[in-house]
């Protein structure tokens, strides 16, 4: 499955390939088709945000997001993304939410996630 990765520091961005189950990867290709977009930034301290987004109503959404320390969870992180990702869009359990909700911390939120918040702000700003 592809994934656009924006690099950093300029927010670059580039197709990068996930190999994952035959399962997964037709679910993915479901969301794809529908259109969602899968996205990763390894950002600050090893942490890696993958999410998928879509247009929905003019608005781009955000369907699904996870945030896992770079390494070996990283493949169990896709997994899970991809299976709410595909819930969501096709179960219709849970609303779709705005990208620009999500970038908007709340005033008790923890310095590291309002860093990581201020960080995917600029990149989608830039």
């Amino acid at each position: 499955m592809k994934f656009t990765q924006f690099l950093r520091p300029s927010g670059r961005r580039q197709t990068t390939e996930i190999y994952r189950s035959p399962e997964v990867e037709a679910k993915a290709r479901e969301v794809e088709a529908a259109g969602g977009r899968f996205e990763v930034e390894v950002l600050m301290e090893g942490v890696v945000s993958l999410e998928v987004v879509m247009d929905h109503e003019g608005e781009v959404v955000s369907v699904a997001g996870e945030l896992v320390k770079n390494g070996p969870g990283v493949p169990d992180a896709v997994d899970l993304l991809v299976t709410i990702a595909h819930g969501r869009i096709f179960d219709g359990k849970h609303e779709l939410v705005l990208v620009r909700d999500l970038l908007v911390p709340p005033e008790d939120e923890d310095p590291v996630t309002q860093e990581l918040l201020e960080d995917e702000l600029k990149r989608l700003s830039g």
